[in-house]
Order: C-alpha cells, then structure tokens, then sequence
C-alpha cells in the first residue's frame, strides 16, 4: 500500500532508493548549495529581468520597470500588468519564437556535482542532460490576467509541479531538469543535450557553457529554417506537428 505522508529523505542511500520504488519519487532535502547552485542562478534571472523590464518599459508594455522592487515582487508586477514573461526565462525551446534563457549559471546548475550525485544514486554513472526541461516561476495566481495563464506561470498540469496552485502571496519557482542513461534515447533528437558525466569516458562530458550555447543556437536556427505550417494553427504544434515542441 502507498503511504500518504511525503517521501522525505536527507541523504542519499538505501533508504532513498527503497522511497522512489514504494512511492514513483522521492523529496531529497539540501542535495543542492545555496551559494554554489541556487544564488547564481537566481542572480542571472535577475540581470535577465533587468533587460527585460527595460525594454518593455521603453515599449510601453509596462508602466514601470518596477526597479525597486524585489525579483518576486518584479515578476508579479510585470505579470500583473499582462506582460507574458515565462518564455523568456524557460530553459527550452519555447514557442514564442525559438526564445530560450541560456546562461553560465544555469549550465553550471544542470552540471552541478550534488544535482549529479542525486541523478547517479538512481540511474547510473553515465549520465546525459536531457535538453527537454523547463522552468516554471508562478506568481500568485491572481495576479495573473486570465489571457496569459499558462502551465509556466499559473496553472499546474497533472505530471508536472506536483503541488497545487499558488495562491500564496509570493512566488513559486521550481525547474524541471531531466537526465538519462548516455545510451538511451531523449525523445527529441532535435534538440541539443549534452553529456553531464561519465565516468567510463570522462572525455565525452561537456564543460564549455559556450560550447552548448552554440549548440543551441544551431539548433534554433535549424529548427526555424523548417516550415511547419498546419492550416487552423497558428504558433507551434504538438510533438507530432512539429519536433520544436518541448
């Protein structure tokens, strides 16, 4: 039988195995650094919002760039206002434009030994990044227009941020990062992952963050070379209209 209380665990070990197989996941508690993973990454989100919040005020999408404020108390603002923002901080291929938020600090996350000692314990020592991943950075609900809802800013799919809506007065920020063994397929071979380790070959792991932006740039550039026009549609299609799709 299931229990219904949380998977927790604080270490990685026999018993953190035994929870992902009796439970289908498992909570590890403080596998990441907050200064070595989370702090630079927050930081490149928000240079990133800077840009952004300038351009859109010279725009006249906002009324504001809300400068003063915090990155949470920013982002509900410029949601607020009906700014759609999630594809401009997602890390895969969006429809919007091919827009992907690609930095150092998050290739350094998606390469991070504690992330990859997590993804060892439960899959092996040969570890790929599987490119399709998301961020998802949900303000409160209600700040959010109805016109702009969507699975990265609001709504909660089933198979996906496994928590309920927020309805919190701050923000909710999570990434969906996906790895599998080198050897197995990722389900879009269209788009650009890269070896995270290996420790049978350590020559095949990718450390150059400008190395896998250019993969990605070649990729976007491909991908937007290929018309997928479907007659009704508009923007991109599902996996089997067009393998843009994340």
């Amino acid at each position: 039988m299931i229990e219904t209380v949380v998977a927790y665990t604080d270490s990685l070990d026999r018993t953190t195995t035994q929870k992902f197989e009796d439970q289908g996941y498992v909570v590890v508690r403080g596998l990441l650094d907050e200064q070595e993973d989370i702090q630079p990454v927050r930081e490149e989100y928000e240079s990133l919002l800077d840009a952004l919040t300038t351009r859109w005020d010279a725009d006249g999408q906002l009324s504001s760039t809300f400068r003063d404020l915090p990155f949470e108390q920013r982002l509900a603002k410029v949601a607020s206002e009906g700014v759609g923002y999630s594809d401009y901080f997602d890390i895969c291929f969006t429809g919007n434009g091919g827009m992907m938020h690609r930095g150092p600090a998050l290739f350094n996350l998606l390469r991070s030994p504690r992330l990859l000692n997590g993804v060892e314990h439960f899959i092996g020592p040969e570890i790929y990044s599987n490119p399709i991943q998301h961020t998802r950075i949900k303000v409160p609900k209600r700040m959010v227009p109805e016109q702009i809802r969507n699975d990265y800013n609001s709504r909660t799919p089933w198979h996906q941020d496994a928590s309920l809506t927020n309805e919190s007065d701050g923000v909710r920020f999570s990434f969906d990062l996906r790895y599998n063994p080198t050897d197995q397929p990722t389900g879009r071979s269209w788009f650009p992952g890269f070896v995270a380790r290996s420790r049978s070959h350590p020559e095949t792991e990718l450390h150059d963050f400008e190395a896998w932006d250019r993969m990605c740039e070649q990729a976007r550039r491909a991908l937007e070379a290929i018309d997928y026009n479907t007659p009704g549609r508009s923007g991109w299609k599902t996996g089997e209209q067009d393998p843009r799709c994340a």
